[in-house]
């Protein structure tokens, strides 16, 4: 469990520095995602698509509190769901949670960015 919740911090660590709905940088702009002093900042907000039951509510709040972003947690209940939402043209998630075979299609479709 401390694994699991360690490995689900640096995710959302990594995905709070960057664009998307919480203001962070973005890819087409030269923005930078530190202050002055070269320490990293969070972004105010963090999207977050994954499955449901999949994260407990608990960590979340903890996460919200130890790092002061609100965390958006929308649920989907299968990788079908997941990709229908994207295709129809839900966009401003940091963060989304496929299967290891729909990361391979959602690629081929271009609905995925690098992580930078």
């Amino acid at each position: 469990m401390k694994k699991l919740f360690l490995s689900l911090l640096l995710i959302w660590l990594l995905a709070g520095c960057g664009g998307g709905p919480g203001g962070g940088p973005t890819a087409d702009t030269e923005e930078s995602s530190t202050d002055a002093n070269g320490e990293v900042q969070l972004a105010e907000e963090l999207s977050d698509y994954n499955w449901s039951d999949y994260i407990d509510e608990e960590m979340i709040t903890r996460y919200e509190e130890t790092y002061g972003v609100d965390v958006i947690y929308d649920t989907f209940a299968s990788n079908e769901d997941l990709l229908a939402k994207l295709q129809a043209g839900a966009e401003g998630y940091d963060v989304i949670f496929p299967s290891d075979y729909m990361v391979s299609i959602m690629i081929d479709l271009g609905l995925l960015s690098k992580i930078d």
